[in-house]
């Protein structure tokens, strides 16, 4: 995540989640201290930014009824198939976002246009189908499905204000009925996902936070990405998530021992990829009045628990029942080149890579499709207790516009050390799931099987093959395409 020049801070938050600190605030809770049960939420939000001394008032909210009218006139134009009547809807310098067919595509306006009728057809039976709107000063957010007799489209629209109107500065297609994975659900005791905000290492409890869980007003953390925290209302809260409060906890980085100790306290984090017409108006706003903001256009908002700042780096966290988790070794980039090499002359052998090349060349391009992304990314692990070694190997879309953009990981496990390695695949050769880089691999539940982790990123054993099952980012609200003037 780039930073853009005059930003008053750049916060990263990697990977869609978790951009790792290396340094917590002035006053951290050492491992095993009990939590501090008199702690206020400004003590408990002690290393996030300071509230100015001067807050101004957040600018009034785009209405409501503003956003629906215009997902009115997205649908009936997509419905009319009327192009002119659609076009008008978008600003000019507006990206597109294609989900669909497990990969990820960006495209400026021209190129946008001509590939949508493709991704969403016109369809005078489809139907708007459960609408969601959230409103801030700047931008507001749609979700909702374009639903047809048999089936749907996911869609998400990003507006923002154009003189007394609104225009869509991105929009994002995709599947809206995806069928199970077979995956047992991962009970957040467990195994819970970790993030990093200023520093301070919070542990996921709940992604489906509703905004009426924050109480009081939000602290800014950080404009780009936009992130805001506010102290949970604990009256608010279900029974199971209250008891997170003060519970000792085990977080764990790719290497190392576990980092334990209690978490105190439940916080809101409401976040965003903001677009640029955000960041440019947020720049004369006070930083109370920007996190107010952030809350209120932020699609999603989760409970986090705020880990001891001892902690930070960490990917991970479960319930400390003082158990060990048996881990592989992740081994140093070059330590084994042998099997480096070997890995991704087979991934370069799967049917869902050779797809991906079909596709690629279809889209008028000759080279290798994952030449774009920098090659593939190989990581090999060890299991020296049994003597397994692993192999992961991850091609990433990268910030290209107007093309073809995919996306592939998958699993080896080595069968045969001789002179030529011989690699067996664990994932599932066409389709294993959205791609990221494995950071770890843990036997999570202990069930023999280890469970394959990135960051905001988990992959099971389903059946015989890995999957992944569960992915954990802040939604992205940007348009990085608004400043490409040449398409393909």
């Amino acid at each position: 995540m780039a930073a853009i020049a005059g930003r008053r801070r750049a916060m990263a938050v990697a990977a869609a989640v978790a951009a790792i600190g290396c340094r917590g605030g002035d006053r951290p809770t050492p491992p095993g201290a009990p939590p501090d049960a008199s702690a206020s939420p400004a003590h408990a939000l002690a290393s996030a930014p300071p509230e100015p001394r001067s807050p101004a008032p957040a600018p009034p909210a785009i209405a409501e009824a503003a956003v629906r009218g215009l997902v009115d006139a997205w649908a009936r134009a997509q419905a009319d198939g009327d192009a002119k009547a659609l076009s008008a809807l978008y600003a000019d310098g507006c990206t597109g976002v294609d989900r669909t067919g497990g990969r990820l595509a960006r495209y400026s306006r021209a190129a946008w246009f001509a590939a949508r009728p493709r991704i969403a057809p016109a369809a005078a039976r489809r139907a708007v189908d459960g609408l969601r709107v959230t409103a801030g000063a700047v931008a507001a957010v749609a979700d909702f499905a374009w639903r047809g007799p048999v089936d749907a489209v996911r869609v998400r629209l990003v507006a923002a204000r154009r003189g007394d109107g609104l225009a869509i500065v991105r929009e994002e297609l995709g599947p809206a009925d995806v069928a199970g994975d077979g995956a047992a659900p991962v009970p957040a005791d467990v195994f819970s996902f970790v993030v990093t905000d200023g520093g301070v290492p919070y542990v996921v409890v709940d992604r489906t936070a509703p905004r009426d869980w924050a109480a009081g007003p939000p602290v800014l953390v950080s404009r780009a990405p936009a992130r805001a925290l506010s102290a949970a209302r604990l009256d608010a809260l279900p029974a199971p998530l209250r008891a997170w409060r003060g519970k000792a906890v085990a977080l764990f980085r790719p290497a190392g021992a576990p980092c334990t100790g209690h978490v105190d306290g439940l916080y809101v984090l409401s976040g965003f990829e903001p677009p640029a017409e955000a960041e440019n108006a947020w720049s004369t706003m006070e930083d109370a009045a920007v996190a107010a903001d952030i809350v209120r256009t932020a699609p999603v908002h989760w409970l986090v628990a705020r880990a001891p700042e001892a902690c930070a780096g960490a990917l991970w966290a479960r319930a400390d029942d003082k158990n060990l988790i048996p881990r592989a070794v992740r081994l140093p980039e070059g330590d084994r080149p042998d099997v480096e090499a070997a890995a991704t002359e087979h991934f370069r052998k799967l049917a869902g890579y050779r797809a991906r090349q079909r596709a690629y060349r279809r889209a008028g391009r000759r080279h290798p499709w994952d030449a774009a992304a920098g090659g593939p990314l190989v990581v090999v692990f060890d299991d020296p207790k049994v003597g397994r070694t692993f192999a992961a190997v991850t091609v990433r879309p990268g910030r290209e516009c107007g093309g073809w953009t995919g996306s592939l990981w998958a699993l080896f496990q080595l069968v045969d050390g001789g002179r030529r390695p011989r690699l067996v695949a664990l994932t599932d050769p066409r389709e294993p799931g959205p791609a990221f880089v494995p950071q770890t691999l843990a036997d999570v539940d202990r069930d023999g099987d280890f469970e394959v982790i990135g960051h905001g990123a988990l992959a099971k054993l389903v059946g015989r093959t890995y999957r992944t099952v569960d992915r954990a980012a802040l939604p992205a609200l940007d348009s990085p395409c608004a400043a490409a003037s040449v398409t393909r």
